[in-house]
């Protein structure tokens, strides 16, 4: 298939091939198939070992290339609060990425800088993480474009729009659920926004 949605097409879309674009259309290539396939009721089980989501989220932050800008931004504070057994079934390396693209997308919401808290916990039959930051908010006629491949505010060159739409590919492939609450008004509060993440405990059986 051509097109915009093609793997090769985002990768020349953006003037050059760095690796981690590519990685990123690949990622959104599959995801946009699974998500077909769930669709069509053919959604398989994603394979998964057993994860502690608290562990991975503090081992990740700071080790994943994508966010070592977060160790010289001047006024940025990351916290973590785990609450309950966040352990689950779930593909490492994806929900890695998930937490990476997450925390990235906060970092850059805040360039004069400011606080961003990672939560983790869970239920019976579910986890979940939460990643809030204090930054400028979206605005309300953006926020149902978010998860659209290639929709990004970002200046031309500093982003490609993938990130989210990825991210969205995932947890849906986990049968999992993300939502999005944010504020952009300060005469309504505060400003920020936090992106909830929940996934069963255990993949579904075929």
């Amino acid at each position: 298939r051509h097109g915009r949605r093609n793997p090769d097409f985002l990768c020349r879309a953006s003037g050059h091939e760095p690796q981690h674009h590519r990685r990123s259309a690949k990622r959104l290539h599959h995801s946009q198939h699974q998500r077909r396939e769930q669709q069509h009721g053919r959604a398989r089980p994603v394979p998964g070992a057993a994860l502690d989501l608290a562990h991975l989220i503090q081992r990740n932050t700071h080790r994943r290339p994508s966010l070592q800008a977060f160790e010289g931004r001047p006024g940025v504070e990351l916290s973590f609060v785990h609450e309950g057994d966040p352990s689950a079934e779930l593909d490492r390396d994806q929900m890695a990425q998930v937490l990476t693209n997450l925390v990235a997308n906060a970092i850059d919401a805040m360039p004069q800088g400011g606080r961003i808290e990672v939560r983790s916990g869970g239920d019976a039959d579910h986890v979940w993480f939460k990643v809030q930051d204090a930054g400028t908010g979206i605005p309300p006629q953006n926020m149902s474009k978010l998860f659209e491949p290639f929709f990004t505010t970002k200046p031309m060159g500093k982003g490609t729009g993938l990130g989210l739409a990825v991210t969205y590919g995932i947890v849906k492939m986990h049968r999992g659920d993300i939502r999005v609450e944010s504020n952009a008004d300060p005469s309504r509060g505060a400003t920020g926004t936090t992106f909830t993440v929940t996934v069963p405990r255990r993949p579904a059986q075929e």
